[in-house]
């Protein structure tokens, strides 16, 4: 299965961890996402640059052979778009969703997941 995490932009250095995380666990394609309820936003290429080295170093650190790809910041909308037009089964984390994706795991419904993670305050409507 390939999977793309598209995840909110958070506060501090905690993004730096889920690039190195997400990284590890062998995830395809890191979609950083703006959000309405979220309270960061992107400041320069430099952050990009530093996700990239970040990654870098977690493939190395974990022994993978494939490099995610880590795309520009963007809107919920364009990333769920990207992922159907790809094909993609697009899925988003809520609190009541986790069956739903146990299920798209077990099952391999989809060949192609996009996850969705929002903000500390969830989606907005």
């Amino acid at each position: 299965m390939r999977l793309t995490l598209a995840a909110a932009l958070v506060k501090g250095q905690r993004f730096d961890f889920l690039v190195e995380k997400a990284t590890e666990l062998g995830v395809a394609e890191l979609a950083p996402l703006l959000c309405e309820r979220g309270v960061v936003r992107p400041g320069s290429e430099h952050k990009s640059a530093r996700w990239e080295h970040l990654a870098r170093a977690a493939l190395k650190q974990c022994g993978h052979s494939r490099l995610p790809l880590i795309t520009a910041p963007a809107a919920l909308a364009e990333v769920v778009r990207a992922g159907v037009e790809e094909g993609q089964q697009v899925l988003l984390a809520v609190p009541a969703g986790g069956e739903e994706l146990r299920r798209c795991l077990e099952d391999r419904v989809a060949e192609r997941l996009t996850l969705a993670v929002g903000p500390e305050g969830g989606f907005s409507a």
